[in-house]
């Protein structure tokens, strides 16, 4: 997921704007969540700054509002894994003691706060304003809910003006000359082709057997690794719900009392159908190219006048996956296209034709189809759907009766043999599995893996919904933790070894190459047996430490721009998983700076110039670190140190 999180930050404008955005979300803690004390009324230090403390109650804000950034930014993808890698507990403290230092720094760089302006500021925050002006009642009552006097959030609030206000003045300290941005056109055009030599380990696998010997050896020594988990099996019986349905009957107050509950699933949202003609527009078009996709597109406007638009969309429209249906897009809901064309799309009546609508994509012109008003389909209209949902409900519930049943009248005699006796069904048995592993019968169910590794051996658990099935079980066997005997694993620690040996041969072969090739030899003279010379592509930097053909190789990205004719041979192998790659540049193909517009000249320049503030403000924030006294916390070091 890391790596995910790499990609989306990428580029120095994505990594300046999701960082400015964490600093500010950091910023606002005092006013979200207030500054207090601990239940028995102590201040307490989570780090001290030069002597200035920084409280429990402040980092544990911080930290807070990080998490909830967080899971905005990732939503369902924003998992626990995720959370300890991400070390909400490391950037929060980090964040408080940066703020610390720039407010510091403020008294040496002369920066001041005065009275009007923090009142200003104050007045601007919306928390405090009533319909748009700010109101002293208002913010009374705002700080007396957060438990602050006026006193103390002013305070705060002058803190965190001059911690910006620093920011500010080492940022506008810093320009951007036209040299700067041609070189910044040089590195982001410039693109390369790397041949290189794969030195893998299959194909030296046949020079790395290993002795019985070896392998007893590497066990005594490694045997740890092979540790098995506490297991445990178990019995048990599946009710399928579906099975069951026959066996429910329904009434009409209970259709309505369900169809009822379940409204939700049949509301529908207001859709719109339209067709559209897609003339699309290269990102890289100019003001003339636009303009005449533009006016082609009026063109086919006034064209649909007299003409069918299903034709004309065929002909026309550069949208291949409907051009062939006439440019017809199926009914859509709000929040599903671009704004811009999703505004025109609502506002058409059937039939009626829009004017030229300009999305990233190009210039539409569409068609008004059907528009269907948001509502609630009527029971009769949905009648079998929501009879179908109230069966499937009341035979779930009927199996977990009958399940229960037969775990009340079983759990003290007969266990599982009498209760799949009870249930007319044969009793099944799981493999063995860790708690930690979800079994392929079940899935991921944390509360009877718990039970399965609490309960006694031979105990009968309550019975477990999953999915539409309800499964009664029973703990038929639990094993300690254990190494297997050296006969079990001797093969698979056999192949490690190998696998190890060839790796190691395939390094040295490798380094044998690099020797010849250092000597004059060509890249074809020093290949493996079976391996054949390859190459990348020509590839830019935009790819970041990713190389076509060798995979993420973060050393391998940073030194083959290094590269020149005069001196193509990279200096090292480098590895990437168990393969050692030998390479040398092949082609360099140049950026052409006559080929840099205006345009592209002012976003570079903007880009470096964000880039450059940045890195100010990091390099005066490190050196107000090296030169300061700071204390974290016990709790908090531990913390950052289990990668909380």
């Amino acid at each position: 997921m890391l790596d995910l999180i790499r990609r989306k930050q990428k580029t120095t404008i994505v990594k300046v704007v999701f960082w400015t955005i964490i600093a500010a979300f950091i910023g606002t803690i005092f006013l979200v969540w207030g500054k207090g004390t601990d239940p028995q009324g102590r201040q307490t230090a989570a780090a001290e700054v030069n002597g200035e403390p920084i409280s429990f109650d402040d980092f544990r804000s911080a930290h807070s509002n990080l998490y909830n950034l967080y899971r905005s930014l990732y939503g369902q993808a924003f998992t626990p894994e995720l959370e300890r890698q991400l070390g909400l507990t490391r950037q929060a403290i980090n964040m408080l003691i940066d703020q610390a230092l720039l407010r510091q720094h403020a008294g040496t760089l002369g920066v001041r706060v005065s009275r009007d302006e923090l009142v200003a500021s104050i007045a601007e925050i919306e928390a405090f304003q009533q319909e748009g002006q700010f109101s002293k009642q208002r913010y009374l009552e705002v700080l007396a809910y957060q438990r602050m006097t006026p006193e103390q959030f002013e305070a705060l609030q002058e803190n965190q003006l001059l911690a910006d206000r620093v920011r500010w003045q080492l940022r506008s300290a810093i320009t951007v000359s036209d040299a700067d941005v041609a070189e910044a056109y040089r590195v982001e055009q410039e693109k390369i082709n790397l041949q290189f030599v794969r030195f893998a380990p299959e194909a030296f696998l046949a020079q790395a057997d290993v002795a019985d010997a070896e392998v007893a050896r590497a066990y005594a020594e490694r045997g740890e690794q092979f540790r098995q988990p506490p297991r445990a099996r178990l019995d048990y019986v599946q009710l399928d719900s579906g099975t069951l349905q026959g066996e429910v009957a329904i009434d009409e107050t209970a259709l309505e009392r369900y169809y009822r509950r379940q409204i939700g699933r049949y509301s529908v949202p207001e859709q719109v159908r339209v067709a559209h003609i897609l003339l699309a527009v290269p990102e890289d078009a100019s003001d003339a190219e636009r303009e005449e996709k533009r006016a082609l597109a009026e063109s086919l406007r006034q064209r649909a006048a007299a003409e069918p638009f299903a034709e004309l969309a065929q002909r026309h429209s550069d949208d291949k996956a409907t051009a062939g249906k006439g440019g017809d897009l199926g009914l859509f809901p709000r929040g599903v296209m671009v704004a811009a064309f999703e505004e025109a799309a609502f506002a058409l009546a059937p039939g009626e034709i829009s004017a030229p609508v300009e999305t990233p994509y190009g210039y539409h012109v569409l068609q008004g189809i059907e528009h269907v008003e948001a509502g609630v389909k009527s029971l009769e209209s949905v009648r079998p759907e929501v009879e179908e949902g109230l069966r499937a409900e009341l035979a779930q519930q009927l199996a977990y009766e009958k399940a229960l049943d037969a775990y009340n009248m079983n759990r003290k005699g007969a266990g599982m043999v009498g209760a799949a006796q009870q249930l007319g069904l044969a009793p099944l048995t799981t493999e063995l599995f860790s708690q930690q592993q979800p079994l392929a019968v079940f899935g991921d169910q944390p509360e009877l893996q718990r039970l399965a590794f609490e309960a006694e051996v031979g105990s009968l658990l309550p019975p477990q919904r999953v999915g539409g099935a309800v499964y009664l079980c029973q703990v038929a066997e639990r094993l300690p933790s254990e190494i297997p005997p050296l006969e079990q694993v001797q093969e698979a620690l056999r192949q490690t070894l190998r696998r190890e040996r060839a790796t190691e041969l395939a390094r040295q072969a490798g380094e044998k190459a690099l020797q010849a090739a250092r000597e004059g030899a060509d890249l074809q003279q020093v290949l493996p047996a079976g391996a054949k010379l390859e190459e990348t592509g020509l590839f830019s930097r935009s790819l970041g430490d990713f190389i076509p053909k060798i995979g993420q190789q973060a050393q391998l990205a940073e030194a083959a721009f290094r590269l020149t004719p005069e001196q193509p041979l990279a200096a090292e192998l480098y590895a990437q998983a168990d393969q050692y790659y030998l390479v040398r540049l092949k082609q360099l193909e140049a950026a052409d700076p006559t080929r840099l517009s205006a345009e592209e000249a002012e976003r570079l320049r903007a880009q470096v110039l964000t880039r450059r503030q940045e890195e100010a403000v990091s390099q005066t924030l490190e050196q107000l670190r090296q030169s300061a006294t700071i204390v974290i916390a016990d709790a908090i070091v531990r913390a950052i140190q289990q990668g909380e």
